[in-house]
């Protein structure tokens, strides 16, 4: 992968730890964010695949990208 995709997907990290838990949240759009940072689709769609593989973010077809719920933690000790 390139250093430009996870210079894009650290960027979007910050952005959906501070956007998380705002409820079920949609990501700006591919041609949208490849024009923000200059790029194209293919390079963001790169950073956006690492970030679905890290769990962050996941994509409906034809909907786009979202923010992950937060995961729940279970302790069964309590």
């Amino acid at each position: 992968m390139g250093t430009l995709a996870n210079a894009i997907k650290e960027t979007l990290t910050e952005n959906i730890m501070r956007w998380r838990g705002e409820g079920e949240m949609k990501l700006p759009s591919e041609r949208y964010l490849s024009e923000q940072h200059s790029t194209t689709r293919v390079t963001i769609r790169e950073a956006l695949k690492l970030l679905e593989t890290e769990g962050l973010i996941y994509r409906e077809n034809r909907r786009g990208w979202f923010i992950s719920p937060p995961k729940l933690r279970y302790d069964p000790s309590v």
